[in-house]
């Protein structure tokens, strides 16, 4: 997975209302301009065990009777379709999916309905798939191959399939990558960046062990080393807390603070603790203005903080230096609190010569 996300990936999560739509026109215009895209994708439906030709063109948005529009169609080389494509990230089934698709598949040959899903998703919603086309047709038993489910429709030569975003790009960058298109290379990149990034946001199927006491008692022993390691720095004059207030977010719980005159939030994240992993808890120091030289002193402060890793989220008033506060394993609280505030104490001490409150 790459470590940050891609620009296109950025740019179709901050404008575009549905990602879905973006990564499906992205995806045909792969297939639409690549020879060799298109051999990864018949690599995946043989892997299936579809006996489809050649796909000699596809298109996106293909409306079949009665009005019903599958992402994507694939056609073979008399121009007849033999494949829909049906791409996902956290959107639920629709009244036509899957038996709508499948019903207008042809019956004179190979054909293939295949789901192209997050890998959070694959087991879920291949289940709830193959249970609605069963009812309607009847299945032969699912095969799976790697990240890629099959089952054949009964006395048919016509394929129910589901593979994951990652699985059916490597197959396309491979073939690529073979041919040596550099430029179709590139944008598999940067549909993998936005399919990454889906994927890594998919709602997870819970678990029975997830709901159970073990997760909300983690997640108020966290609460309470945020207020514990906050109230000890206060006590021993790192932080000062005046006029600023306890504001939980939709990110987590923290606590707003000076450590050494800089603005800080101290607390839980959920989403850097998701997507960049490392530790739950985390240190933001923004808004700089409050300095004396506000540009000159972010440099020198990122400088000073390079040992503890600190990542630079740019400007503006909802970013700034971002800082993982590790958290030590298999040992007593006691010794967690003194590890968070032996790291906050050292933070301070790089920004300022000693404490400064108190």
């Amino acid at each position: 997975m790459t470590d940050q996300p891609t620009l296109f990936a950025q740019m179709a999560l901050r404008f575009g209302d549905h990602p879905e739509n973006i990564a499906v026109e992205a995806l045909g215009h792969i297939l639409a301009h690549s020879t060799s895209a298109r051999q990864g994708l018949e690599d995946v439906l043989r892997s299936g065990g579809s006996r489809m030709g050649h796909i000699a063109r596809t298109e996106t948005q293909f409306t079949v009777d009665g009005g019903s529009r599958p992402d994507l169609a694939g056609f073979d080389e008399a121009q007849e379709v033999r494949l829909f494509i049906e791409a996902k990230f956290w959107a639920g089934l629709t009244d036509d999916q899957p038996n709508g698709y499948l019903a207008q598949l042809p019956d004179d040959g190979s054909s293939t309905l295949l789901f192209v899903v997050p890998e959070a998703r694959l087991e879920a919603l291949w289940s709830e798939v193959y249970v609605l086309a069963d009812q309607e047709y009847g299945l032969a038993p699912s095969t799976e191959s790697g990240q890629l489910q099959s089952a054949l429709i009964v006395d048919t030569e016509c394929h129910l399939m589901m593979t994951s975003w990652g699985a059916l790009l490597d197959r396309m960058a491979a073939h690529v990558g073979a041919a040596g298109d550099t430029r179709i290379s590139g944008d598999i990149v940067q549909l993998r960046g936005l399919t990454e990034r889906m994927d890594t946001d998919a709602f997870l199927p819970i678990s029975s062990e997830e709901l159970g006491p073990q997760i909300p008692r983690r997640v108020m022993n966290l609460t309470r080393l945020v207020n514990d390691a906050t109230n000890r720095m206060i006590e021993v004059g790192w932080v000062d807390v005046t006029g600023l207030r306890v504001t939980p977010l939709e990110t987590g719980y923290g606590r707003y603070i000076r450590l050494s005159e800089v603005f800080c939030r101290l607390g839980v994240n959920l989403e850097h603790w998701a997507h960049r992993g490392r530790t739950p808890l985390w240190l933001l120091l923004y808004n700089f203005n409050e300095l004396g030289d506000p540009d000159s002193d972010r440099k020198e402060i990122t400088r000073k903080l390079e040992s503890m890793n600190v990542i630079d989220l740019g400007p503006g008033p909802n970013n700034g230096l971002l800082v993982p506060i590790e958290l030590p394993t298999r040992v007593e609280y006691d010794r967690v609190l003194d590890c968070v505030s032996e790291q906050l104490e050292q933070i301070g001490s790089m920004i300022s010569n000693g404490p400064l409150y108190g």
